[in-house]
This record gives C-alpha cells, structure tokens and sequence, in this order.
C-alpha cells in the first residue's frame, strides 16, 4: 500500500521548494522502490511580505490570513481523516501559522546528540507569547470569537498593540505525556526518569509549581521546572550529560535552537529541517515536517534557493515513514560531499542553481545505490561517488593516530584535577575509541599510538614557569600508571608507539615524522585527547606538512574551548573532515 505524504506550498521560494520535494520525494521512493501518494493543497499560503505586497490595508490582511488559517486546517483535517500521517511544509506566514499550532496543539520535536550524551527537545508551540487570536476594535477576527484564546488588541489610535496569551493545564498534561512516550520510544529503558521543563514559571502565581508536583505523581517522573536563564548557565557550564529531556516554552526554545545547532555540531538553520506533531485528537497525531529556514522571498523566481532543508525532510518522511532505512544519513552524506567540493547555491559559497544541487543529490543518491560496476565512470558527478569522499581512507594511505588515551588523561582519578571529577566529557571517547580501534585493525589500517610524558626532567624552562603559574603538577610521568593507555585501547606486539616528552605536538616526537613518510602515510584519522590542545598541535602540523586530516567528533573532547568551536576551526583551518565513529564504521 502506497504511503499518503500531503504537503502545503507557501509564498516567496515556496512554490520553488514544493516542486523539488515532490521531485524528490517520487523519485527516491523509485530508488527505494517504496510507493507514495503525494497530495498537494490547492491554496497557495502567503508569506509575511506577501501580505504586506498584496493587500492595500489591515483589514485586508485579516481577512487573507483568516483565509489561509481555515484553509490549511481544512486542507491537514481531510488529509488526518483520509489516513495520512505525515505532511510537509514550506516557510508561511508565521502569525497565521502559529494561529493553526495553537488550535491543533502542536509540538516541535528535536532530536540532538553527540557521542553519548542526547538532548530531546520538545518545543510548546500551542500556548504562549507566540500563540493568540486578532482583536481589533474596528473589526473581529471569527477565530478568535469561536475559540476565545488568547488576543492581539490594536488601540483605535493604532498607536499601540496589547498581547495576552493563556497556558493550560490540561494541554500541558498532553504534551509532557507526549513527550515521555517519544523518549521512551527513542531510548527504551534507558529513558529519562526525569523531565527538565523551561519556561518563566515564576510569572505564574505559583501555578505551575504546584501542577509540576501533580504531574510528577500522575506520570511517575520526576517533574523539575526550570527558569530559562538558568537553563542557559547550565548548558554553557556543563553542556548536555547522558539523555535529557526538556519541555520548553516556544519563547526561549526558539532562540536558543540556533545554539543549540552549533552546540551539537548540525549545522546552520538554512540547512535543517524539523518535526512538528499535532496532539489535537482530531489530527491522529499527525507530523509535520518543515524547513527551518523562512520563505526567502528575495530569492524567489531566481534559482537559487538551498534545497538542503527541504531534501533532508523528504529523506525524513521516507525513513520515518516509508521504512527507507538508512535513507537520512546517505542524504546527510551525500550533501556533505556537495558541500566539499562547493557544488552548492551561492548562500554557502558556491554557484550551482537549486536545480544543479537537487540533480547531484539524486544523482549520488542513485549511484549509492548501484553495484560497483554499473557507475559510468565518464559520468561528470561519478567524482563525487568514487573519489574516496565515502571512504574511511578518502582514497589515500590512512593511519589512525590515538593522542593521549592514557589514565591520567581519562580515567576519573587522573582527570579530577581538570574537571573537578566530571567524567562526562569523557562518555564518548572512553566508550568510541575502541569500538574504532577494533574496528581499524580488522579492516588493516594501522593504529599509531602517541603517548604524552610530562616528567619535569622533559620540560623546557617555559613549561615549568607555566606550570609553577598556575599551580599544575605533572602529568603521565613516564613509568607511573598515569602514564599507561587506557586498558580498553592497549597497543598489541607490533604497533608503534611514539612518546611525546612534554610537547602537545606528536610531530616533535622522534621518528614520528619519518615514520609516516617512510610508510607513505597521506591522511591521519585523529582520536584520543585534547582536541584543543594536543590534536589540535598535531593536526595543524600535519596540515603544512601536507596531509589530509579526518577528526572523529565522538573520539574526542576539549580542555579549554568551546568543543565544537575547537572542530569548526579544524574544518576551517586544515580543511578537516569530521566525522562520527559510527560514520566513520559505516564507510
């Protein structure tokens, strides 16, 4: 049986993005032989600044975005009684859009996570400030009578405009019931049995804090009601530990979902999409996905749109939805390869039209597909197949270099000092790296160890001052424990290993930089501690030493910076490819 997706087109680059999603959507769902009904609403939604183009006055603009409200609940109320599940969206007008998320009591879903630690995010789009109906005194929105939500009030002289909004317990109960049946389905037994939820509850009377005491009980989790400033010192102190979820106020979750983007290393708005889901009983649950981006009505009838969001929410649908495993990630793959060779729209520093870009994707996506041997290799895109852009090697002599995987670095009584016994930081590397490691010597790669020595006796006379500074005591002293790799990564009889006294940079061991030369090593895949620090150094000498560089994202972690600062400047500076340990495998 075919899967039903419906989608509703807006103004601006809307009717651009629309025509490429039905494009993609039919002809990946022929590369995955998967069947799909596509159903496109009539109505063509406005954009913020089509409204503003098209109608002469205020009153003309309620009355269209009146009309575009009924007719997209209309259009998703069919599409959920005749058995559709999933929808897709381009950028509309948000106050309307908004209008529609508050009265089918929407949610957003996000999903982020890095190496072991996950943050799922459900985003309250159907109450607050973002939420309410238009009143004006000279005229009255319908909506607004028949459901008496919250309001927008326009003084007759025009010369101010009040907002209420209202919060309701009953709705809240759904969401967070929601919200903990999608992290048990996503995590099983390893599910939170606590739920963080953001919003500025000490606006509301108390209220909150003594329904947060009732829903604790009713749900058997334990129910923490958080302000949003200290939500935020939180995750600037301590990042995301373990698996968390969070219930947040459309008010600070969408601000903070940009940093939350850089945060977990995903990328620029543009470039992503999202699941909305409605909880209204009358939508069946129904999931909306959506680009991030808004409508880009400057770019529109110009060509140049970035298709990304809206082909990564067709792979999306397709998974999710149509049981095409693995599709999300060939399409997070297959734009990253774009993205390296700048085969990519004029917004992220290339010159192909939206319509190059989606020819690529479906291109590679097709030949990824394929048996090896039916590539054409004439073909002008086979480049971005065959060139080792897929590969663990990229296509060259590859060694895995592991930095400093040694107990006074990672284990919780050597690192006490750094981060004052929080092994957090280091859940992913003491949990990746061996899976990788295992992993390399079966496929053959060699595994090159590079122990740091930080005896006194090994420090040049700066070193010492710094030390003496900042009151540091030696690390890893050459024989003790402290200096002995990990149990989990131990080197076997054969493997080097290279000892760095008291240096950051491995290129100052002895023998190292022959070593790699003598081997015809062209590209490192760097894991181990610290990216900031001692990967950094080393990396940045392989560089101008002309090597290709991989950082495996998970298999790391920082001292003193920002972590995905320390990876973005990698990518920026050596042209870095960073990677997961479960892409890397997967190659």
């Amino acid at each position: 049986m075919a899967v039903r997706v419906a989608y509703t087109v807006g103004k601006g680059t809307g009717m651009e993005l629309a025509d490429i999603f039905d494009r993609v959507m039919t002809q990946l769902s022929t590369i995955y032989s998967v069947p799909v009904e596509l159903h496109r609403s009539s109505r063509i939604y406005h954009s913020y600044f089509s409204l503003l183009a098209d109608c002469s006055n205020q009153i003309a603009i309620e009355e269209e975005k009146l009309l575009d409200v009924l007719h997209y609940e209309d259009f998703c109320k069919t599409q959920a009684a005749l058995g559709t599940r999933v929808t897709f969206k381009t950028a509309i007008n948000a106050q309307s859009l908004y209008l529609i998320r508050q009265h089918f009591q929407a949610i957003k879903m996000e999903c982020f996570n890095q190496g072991e630690n996950f943050l799922l995010l459900i985003r309250d789009q159907s109450q607050g400030f973002y939420t309410g109906e238009l009143y004006h005194h000279h005229y009255q929105c319908v909506a607004a009578v028949n459901l008496n939500l919250g309001s927008n009030e326009h003084s007759i002289s025009g010369d101010s405009v009040s907002r209420t909004c209202q919060f309701s317990k009953t709705l809240t109960e759904r969401i967070i019931a929601y919200s903990i049946d999608r992290a048990r389905e996503l995590w099983g037994d390893a599910a939170p049995d606590s739920v963080n939820m953001v919003y500025k509850f000490h606006l509301f009377d108390g209220v909150f804090s003594l329904w947060a005491k009732e829903w604790s009980k009713m749900y058997g989790v334990k129910i923490n009601l958080v302000q949003p400033d200290t939500a935020n010192r939180n995750i600037l102190a301590f990042g995301i530990r373990g698996r968390q979820l969070m219930i947040a106020g459309n008010e600070w979750a969408d601000i903070m979902h940009v940093i939350l983007l850089n945060m977990f290393g995903q990328g620029a708005q543009e470039t992503r999409c999202t699941e909305n889901v409605y909880l209204h009983p009358e939508l069946h649950g129904l999931s909306e996905y959506q680009t991030v981006h808004g409508s880009a009505d400057d770019l529109a009838g110009k060509g140049i749109v970035n298709p990304s969001a809206t082909v990564r929410a067709a792979a999306a649908i397709l998974e999710r939805h149509a049981g095409c495993k693995g599709i999300e990630e060939a399409m997070d793959r297959a734009l990253l390869v774009l993205q390296r060779h700048r085969a990519v729209t004029p917004d992220q520093g290339g010159q192909m039209s939206s319509t190059d870009v989606v020819d690529s994707i479906l291109d590679i996506l097709a030949k990824a597909k394929m048996p090896a041997n039916a590539l054409n290799n004439q073909h002008p895109l086979n480049k971005f197949v065959a060139n080792g852009e897929d590969q663990i090697s990229l296509g060259k002599k590859t060694a895995i270099l592991l930095l400093n995987f040694q107990n006074d670095f990672v284990t919780k009584e050597g690192i006490e000092s750094e981060y004052r016994g929080d092994m957090a930081r280091m859940a992913g590397p003491i949990s990746h790296i061996p899976r990788v490691i295992d992993f390399a010597r079966k496929q053959g790669h060699e595994i090159i160890f590079v122990r740091f020595l930080g005896d006194q006796r090994f420090q040049l006379p700066n070193l010492q001052h710094r030390d003496a500074v900042l009151g540091k005591q030696p690390k890893c002293l050459e024989g003790s424990w402290g200096a002995e790799f990990h149990p989990s990564v131990k080197p076997t009889p054969g493997e080097r290993v290279f000892n760095k006294q008291a240096h950051f940079d491995a290129f100052l061991c002895e023998g190292f930089e022959r070593y790699l030369v003598e081997h015809g090593y062209e590209h490192l895949v760097f894991l181990g501690v610290y990216c900031d620090v001692c990967v950094d150094s080393t990396a940045r000498t392989a560089f101008q030493k002309g090597y290709y560089i991989t950082v495996v994202s998970d298999c790391t972690t920082t001292l003193h910076l920002p972590f995905q600062d320390s990876l973005a400047f990698l990518e920026r500076l050596c042209g870095a490819r960073v990677i997961t340990h479960n892409r890397l495998i997967e190659m």
